[in-house]
């Protein structure tokens, strides 16, 4: 095959004439129907093994989460900006998927031999499975790509969906019967699987799954994603380390609790990635518009958030009795407390890709890298006098100081919270 061919592998069928409500509606419809099956199933599953093993599941799924750390290597921002600049190079691809699967293969043997070594045999089995399952999610990234890069949403609703009530219904029944709780883990790994066959059915194009690294390419994303990867280390500790602070400094049943309250917050969250995902590429094809553009849609965002996460608490504490049992009932107190995160977490969702797209993206090194830190020293502090409530002041604390107080503070950046500010009012 010579480069030219190699170079039109995947085309790339962008059109101009899209429609954002339609581009944002179908993600919405595949999110909320995909959360919902899953709530059946997360509350199942708590209800019916317990706080000890739920919260033993829930821990280990948070330690798994923090590889994502080590895949930010190759940012998806970064693989999508070039795959669209190249207009359709398959090598662009093949490098992502290939370095990103090398990456965990790597991961696993080393959480493998450290909890082998560390820790009991029950939760090596656990540790084992959700990594494999993770692993085969990733089988599935040539088709997202090309996919978000074209705005084929369309595409990959019906994949989830179909993909989402297949696992739904594989994973009720083993609940309903009695099945031990590692076999959740073993049918979401088939149905990831059985997804990627899907994604090929449905696309209309050839994608390849062919495993190849272009050394030119893979130096050009560590070079442009190398400060995105260094700012997504906060990202994921803000998500995840509240959790396994407490799992280790607490005990298991607290954790439980927490990462049923942290459900409610990803359910009241899933509009800000959809959003981010959407918009990403809008401001990335046009840049001569892109501080008018980010004032629009992050104004739209921060107000969606406004609107919706008072009524939520009231809901929530209404409902929760009626679906979980009175062991984990504090996880409304700790959503009350995280919903104002959620708020902060809105009016800056457009700021990276804002970032990004100026080249200003050195600065987010040393933002993740302070927020790292105060994250974990505050939720260290703040969970040792308060417990789990805590780690839950250390996070929407935390989620103040990096989103808006740092930036004011450097005066080279400080347009960007004034930015996010500015937006609130864009639309009054």
């Amino acid at each position: 095959m010579t480069q030219s061919s190699l170079n039109q592998e995947v085309t790339l069928s962008y059109k101009s004439t899209y429609s954002l409500k339609k581009l944002l509606s179908w993600q919405l419809i595949e999110r909320f129907m995909t959360l919902g099956l899953v709530f059946i199933v997360s509350a199942k599953t708590a209800n019916t093994y317990g706080a000890f093993y739920f919260g033993e599941y829930s821990f280990i799924i948070s330690i798994v989460s923090l590889t994502a750390i080590f895949q930010e290597v190759i940012s998806k921002k970064v693989v999508i900006k070039l795959f669209i600049e190249s207009e359709g190079d398959a090598r662009f691809i093949k490098t992502a998927f290939t370095a990103k699967l090398l990456i965990f293969v790597f991961l696993f043997v080393i959480y493998t031999l450290l909890y082998y070594l560390f820790l009991p045999s029950f939760t090596l089995l656990f540790l084992s499975l959700i990594f494999i399952n993770e692993v085969s999610k990733l089988l599935a990234y040539p088709f997202e790509i090309v996919c978000e890069s074209n705005m084929h949403f369309d595409t990959i609703t019906k994949v989830n969906v179909i993909s989402g009530v297949l696992l739904f219904v594989s994973q009720f029944t083993s609940v309903y019967h009695g099945l031990n709780i590692e076999f959740l883990v073993v049918l979401s790994i088939v149905v990831n699987v059985f997804r990627t066959f899907l994604f090929r059915m449905i696309s209309s194009q050839y994608i390849p799954l062919t495993l190849s690294i272009d050394k030119l390419v893979l130096y050009e994303y560590v070079a442009k994603s190398k400060y995105l990867c260094i700012s997504f280390i906060y990202y994921i500790t803000y998500l995840e380390i509240d959790k396994v602070m407490s799992g280790l400094l607490l005990d298991k049943e607290t954790v439980a609790i927490y990462a049923i309250a942290n459900q409610f917050i990803v359910a009241i969250s899933i509009i800000i990635p959809i959003f981010q995902k959407t918009i990403y590429p809008i401001l990335t094809r046009n840049p001569d518009k892109l501080e008018g553009n980010f004032l629009r849609y992050n104004g739209i965002i921060t107000w969606v958030y406004i609107i919706i996460i008072p009524p939520s608490i009231y809901i929530l504490n209404f409902v929760f009795p009626y679906v979980y049992d009175d062991s984990y009932q504090n996880a409304t107190v700790l959503y009350s407390i995280l919903a104002v995160g959620v708020l902060l977490a809105a009016n800056s969702s457009l700021r990276v890709s804002y970032m990004v797209i100026e080249g200003q993206t050195k600065i987010l090194m040393y933002v993740a890298i302070f927020g790292t830190i105060v994250n974990i020293v505050l939720n260290y502090i703040f969970i040792l006098s308060f417990g789990y409530i805590g780690a839950a002041i250390a996070t929407v604390i935390t989620q103040l100081i990096t989103s808006n107080l740092i930036y004011m503070t450097l005066k080279d950046y400080r347009k960007i919270p004034l930015l996010q500010i500015k937006s609130v009012f864009f639309f009054l």
